[in-house]
């Protein structure tokens, strides 16, 4: 656009930008296309002033149309083009190094895409550390409980990698220098390892606890005795009380999961217990089961109070 973009606005070349701005809408009311129907000038009125404000609120265009004037769009398509130096006869889009050149008006222009371009080309050739790499791992429970040691093939490279117990899911690993190559020289990126445990069909964790549910005989349950139970940590025997109810939780202290890069902490282990039928009874002991709840059924109907349980 040959008009200058101040003298457009009707501001100096010192405007502020709430000075501008308000210029603008002043402007863009009076030449709006709605307020002028088939006026062609209005109309390019209207667009001339989009683009001068458009300029003239952007910092940085504003610096470079303000060195350049009408030629800081040719700067910023030889940008675009990949910041390379020209060369004579040489072709970066529709235009070359003379097409570029005849469009300068004055020496400040030649010292403005000087010093721009050759920025851009020290820019490009500074060391640049390369992209980060990111990948999942799978592991199970149990692993995440003792750690694991696993061997990894990530975009052609071997990753041997040992995990902590206590390690969660969807925890992220760094690996520094495990990603891309820098740029001319620059320090090569990291690799961004995400954690993925399994779930486990009868152990559920949450946080460094864990719960299960444990199936007890409802005869232990009735009468009471000792369970053997297997832990991540051990084997343990518990004492059921009698009359324990299903779904009655037991608490086993520091029987949990290890609290990562804590050694010898660990979270707890929760036992809600569930009530099932016994198994493989004799004659005799159905027989003697059978008249328990007999009796027990007998004092019920002659109490009222009685809620039919066992």
């Amino acid at each position: 656009m040959a008009s200058d973009y101040y003298s457009l606005l009707g501001v100096t070349k010192d405007a502020e930008a709430e000075e501008l701005k308000k210029a603008f809408r002043k402007l863009a009311i009076l030449y709006h296309p709605d307020k002028n129907p088939d006026d062609k000038n209005a109309e390019e009125k209207f667009k001339q002033i989009n683009e001068a404000y458009d300029v003239l609120s952007d910092p940085e265009k504003r610096k470079k149309y303000d060195a350049l004037g009408a030629n800081w769009k040719l700067y910023d398509t030889a940008q675009a083009a990949g910041s390379r130096p020209f060369q004579q006869g040489s072709q970066y889009g529709n235009f070359n190094r003379e097409d570029f050149m005849q469009g300068a008006q004055d020496a400040d222009f030649s010292e403005f895409f000087s010093h721009y371009f050759n920025e851009g080309n020290r820019r490009n050739n500074r060391p640049g550390k390369g992209a980060d790499l990111q990948s999942a791992i799978r592991i199970s429970l149990k692993e995440a409980f003792t750690g694991a040691t696993k061997t990894l093939n990530i975009q052609g490279q071997v990753v041997n990698l040992k995990l902590k117990p206590g390690i969660a899911d969807g925890q992220v690993l760094r690996l520094k220098g495990r990603g891309q190559q820098g740029r001319n020289g620059g320090p090569t990126g990291d690799l961004l390892l995400q954690i993925q445990v399994e779930n486990d069909p009868h152990i559920e964790r949450k946080g460094d606890d864990l719960y299960i549910e444990q199936q007890i005989d409802s005869l232990l349950a009735l009468v009471g005795g000792k369970l053997l139970v297997q832990t991540f940590h051990k084997k343990i025997s518990l004492v059921i009380p009698a009359l324990t109810d299903s779904g009655h939780v037991l608490r086993l202290k520091g029987q949990g999961m290890p609290r990562y890069d804590k050694p010898g902490q660990y979270g707890d282990t929760f036992l809600r217990l569930v009530l099932v039928s016994p198994r493989n009874l004799s004659h005799e002991e159905i027989e003697a089961i059978q008249k328990i709840v007999q009796k027990k059924t007998s004092q019920c109907n002659a109490d009222t109070t009685c809620h039919h349980s066992i």
